[in-house]
């Protein structure tokens, strides 16, 4: 499974054994600079240029999406104080999860 993330807002799975499209997630309103997974790969956060942080469900990365109907993976949207968010870690115990603001000065 790949994972990619960029300028057009969405984060992208790829089944790297078909070379094919597995699911697109879609909600964040700005570029998408960072993603990370928990350790036990249940969680993935996203962020970005739209000041804020989102969970995301990863098992939902890993199914076919099969209807426009089907539930967002979207767990959780977690706003900054009107800040970007360039990087997102989860700790190896998954007791923490850091965001890295943006910070011109």
């Amino acid at each position: 499974m790949l994972i990619v993330q960029g300028h057009d807002k969405t984060i992208r799975t790829w089944d790297l054994s078909t070379s094919k499209l597995v699911s697109t997630f879609t909600g964040h309103n700005d570029s998408i600079w960072c993603i990370d997974y928990s350790a036990d790969s249940s969680v993935l956060a996203s962020a970005g240029a739209d000041n804020t942080v989102r969970l995301w469900d990863a098992h939902a990365a890993t199914q076919q999406k099969t209807s426009q109907d089907a539930a967002t993976p979207l767990l959780k949207t977690l706003p900054t104080k009107n800040t970007p968010v360039q990087c997102v870690k989860f700790t190896r115990s998954n007791l923490l999860l850091a965001a890295g603001p943006f910070s011109p000065q």
